[in-house]
């Protein structure tokens, strides 16, 4: 099924939100599978972190076959930045905000399952998200990555599970992630907006895989399928863990400051037991034997466990 964009229906189509830096040895192979989609009513809206490669000449070559625009960029911002200035820049009339890397190339009805799934959700702030086709460099195939168990606050608070290239939000979500600054302490914005669709709207997971996701030494962050990496992950930051870089009190709290009224009475509890050191004795063992938090992993949850009550969190 395809959809064209005209004047009418232009202002609520869906934008595609592609920040690039320096990828022009996979950006073409990404604008072909946005030529090949089924729903072809988007803008591409795009942020260049200051590319020396001819990136964003191989996206301008694009225009008259997608519709095209470039937002004007005076500083480095980094990926996870660079989205949320998009999301700023995208306004908030589009019926979807899709998410897209350089370096991937999406499924032909990425697009049209996304806006369907966003449709669907009314009002309602909604995340939706898919699986990924994991390949190499090449594209050859190297598996399918894992189905999430859960997909809830608690989770979420201690976990990203979402994969930004595959996320699409609705103007709902959009409109509350904006309403402040993205806390610090989270390193991208598709673990922010996890974090917030799941206490206060929705997140929807499609199990179908929706882009090859290229496995690769140069892309922000890959989808790690070893669980041996992941536990020595998990080991390397109970010895390194220092107050300043502690991975769930930090952005738990800071998310508490910016939403904490909006939250249920038991979730916000909960996540107020998320302090760190500051937690008395019997809050640790109460969130190591006691909490609702859980990551998909059996070893990565012992390990958070252990966390909780060492007082590293």
């Amino acid at each position: 099924m395809s959809h064209t964009l005209t004047g009418s229906n232009a202002q609520h189509a869906p934008t595609i939100l592609l920040a690039t830096y320096n990828g022009s040895r996979y950006i073409n192979p990404f604008l072909d599978s946005l030529e090949a989609q089924t729903h072809q009513a988007f803008k591409l809206l795009v942020r260049d972190d200051g590319s020396t490669d001819g990136t964003l000449d191989a996206v301008m070559a694009r225009r008259g076959r997608l519709n095209i625009e470039v937002v004007p960029t005076a500083h480095r911002a980094g990926a996870a930045r660079s989205f949320m200035e998009l999301l700023q820049h995208a306004g908030n009339d589009h019926s979807a905000y899709l998410f897209a890397d350089q370096d991937d190339v999406w499924l032909p009805e990425k697009v049209e399952r996304a806006v369907k799934a966003l449709s669907d959700a009314g009002d309602t702030p909604t995340l939706y998200c898919t699986r990924q086709q994991l390949v190499d460099a090449e594209l050859k195939p190297l598996g399918l990555s894992a189905t999430p168990r859960w997909l809830d606050v608690h989770n979420a608070a201690v976990e990203n599970v979402v994969t930004g290239c595959t996320m699409g939000i609705n103007s709902a979500l959009r409109d509350l992630v904006l309403q402040d600054d993205m806390p610090v302490g989270y390193r991208m914005h598709d673990a922010w907006m996890y974090l917030v669709a799941s206490a206060l709207g929705q997140v929807i997971q499609d199990p179908w895989p929706s882009v090859l996701y290229r496995q690769h030494g140069s892309n922000t962050v890959g989808a790690s399928h070893s669980r041996w990496q992941s536990v020595m992950s998990s080991v390397r930051r109970v010895l390194a863990w220092d107050d300043q870089t502690a991975p769930y009190s930090g952005p738990a709290q800071a998310f508490l400051k910016q939403h904490g009224h909006r939250l249920s009475d038991a979730v916000r509890r909960d996540l107020q037991l998320l302090r760190g050191p500051d937690c008395t004795i019997a809050e640790r063992l109460r969130l190591c034997f006691l909490s609702d938090f859980k990551r998909q992993r059996r070893t990565d949850h012992v390990i958070m466990r252990l966390l909780f009550l060492l007082g590293r969190f």
